[in-house]
């Protein structure tokens, strides 16, 4: 399975083998800018374009496949935590679903792609979708799972979330950091405006204070991920900020990926969506787009 992480900018693709935790998990990866245009706000404009792109990048380096899998990144993207369960009759009756839904949306349901399970639920706008749906029939790949990116992120650190705690993810750029406050259950927020990252620590002072006051629970650990975390001295975040702080890195290690690959010059700290992406492919009732 090929897995893809699109940005305005640039995409990120591992090829996952069928041993995946525990044998040659990732077998192939490829980072490569992206021409000015082809994907605008998380949109594509001209698949047929992107798609010509991509066909002669994945030839040149040897990476074949007839599946994929891919993230959406959360500006175009949402999740919400329900105030009751969805359960499998729940799920199984659209109509009852979306009665339990309806309340909760910023948009109409009718103008979502979704899904749902326990108490979580995430949602991309349908034109969006279809776009990504039309990239990868270019492609001659079938899309098997599609997530926002925060989720791929919870699945990646939940080994690492003990019971009733509440912990912050940081995606840290050269310029601006995207944040996800998580627990057990899956993401309890996201946050469509980002931090500068040259104002962290008072940012993450804020989010501690919006977390404590929206779910009666501060972050009680802070993980670290993306090229900016790079150059992060951890230590020094940590004290300033008066709470743990643990690189995605380290995270990496207490999992048994057998990695094969060079990542050349990107940082693996720039990978946790593809990470967790390639972890919910093994889960058997992830949320998934893909219907």
């Amino acid at each position: 399975m090929l897995l893809f992480d699109f940005s305005d900018k640039s995409l990120k693709v591992f090829k996952l083998s069928d041993r995946f935790l525990g044998g040659e998990a990732l077998s192939g990866f490829v980072r490569s800018e992206l021409r000015p245009g082809l994907i605008e706000n998380s949109e594509i404009p001209d698949p047929a374009a992107l798609a010509q792109d991509i066909q002669d990048l994945l030839k040149k380096e040897s990476l074949e496949d007839q599946e994929a899998a891919f993230v959406l990144h959360d500006e175009r993207s949402f999740n919400l935590r329900l105030n009751s369960p969805v359960t499998e009759d729940i799920k199984a009756d659209s109509a009852l679903l979306e009665k339990q839904l309806t309340t909760s949306l910023p948009v109409p349901i009718l103008t979502l792609v979704y899904d749902a399970w326990d108490h979580q639920f995430a949602a991309v706008d349908q034109k969006i979708f279809s776009q990504y749906l039309d990239l990868f029939g270019k492609l001659g790949l079938k899309p098997e799972l599609a997530v926002p990116e925060s989720q791929a992120v919870w699945a990646f650190l939940l080994s690492q979330i003990g019971k009733e705690e509440v912990v912050l993810f940081l995606d840290i750029g050269a310029e601006t950091t995207d944040a996800v406050i998580l627990d057990r259950i899956g993401v309890l927020q996201t946050f469509t405006e980002p931090i500068e990252t040259t104002q962290l620590v008072q940012g993450v002072g804020e989010l501690f204070s919006f977390s404590q006051s929206r779910f009666g629970k501060a972050p009680v650990k802070i993980f670290v991920g993306g090229g900016g975390a790079v150059s992060l001295d951890v230590k020094r975040f940590s004290e300033e900020i008066k709470t743990p702080v643990v690189s995605s890195e380290d995270v990496m290690k207490t999992y048994p990926i057998k990695i094969s690959i060079d990542f050349g010059q990107t940082s693996r700290l720039g990978l946790v969506s593809l990470f967790g992406l390639a972890l919910l492919t093994k889960q058997k009732t992830p949320l998934n787009f893909v219907k």
